[in-house]
């Protein structure tokens, strides 16, 4: 409609302009949804958010998620970070329910007490968690 009624301006190249009328029929909806809303000051916090603490609160849940065996940390990021049931990931496992149960609980256990303590010293283990064995190595000499 808009490039009939424009006709003479678009009797040269009449797929541009309407290929330009389109775009800027886009453009137009989309800075008419995109509104500002408004909050009432009473809705406002106090202090502001800094940036700099939501970085050290990241560093030391990173660093809590470090203390966390393999198993443990992804069991706690599927369960919690990216909400999946205990079957989902006991599926994605192939372990049991319970097993994700258990292994979950210990892994929020130790987050809990290095989130707590701080990042400088490792939280006490969790008494239900076995100590990891070392493997022996035995060394042998190849023949030349």
């Amino acid at each position: 409609m808009r490039t009939y009624t424009a006709w003479s301006r678009a009797r040269r190249d009449p797929l541009a302009y309407a290929r330009r009328v389109l775009v800027n029929l886009r453009v137009d909806t989309w800075r008419r949804r995109r509104r500002e809303v408004l909050v009432s000051p009473h809705e406002l916090p106090d202090a502001p958010v800094v940036a700099s603490r939501r970085a050290e609160d990241r560093d030391q849940l990173l660093r809590a998620l470090a203390l966390l065996t393999p198993r443990q940390r992804r069991i706690v990021v599927l369960r919690h970070l990216l909400d999946l049931s205990d079957t989902e990931v006991a599926d994605d496992l192939g372990i049991s329910p319970g097993t994700v149960r258990s292994t979950a609980s210990r892994g929020l256990a130790v987050l809990r007490a290095a989130m707590t303590a701080g990042t400088d010293q490792r939280p006490p283990r969790v008494p239900h968690q076995p100590a990891p064995t070392p493997t022996p190595q035995t060394w042998t000499e190849t023949p030349r």
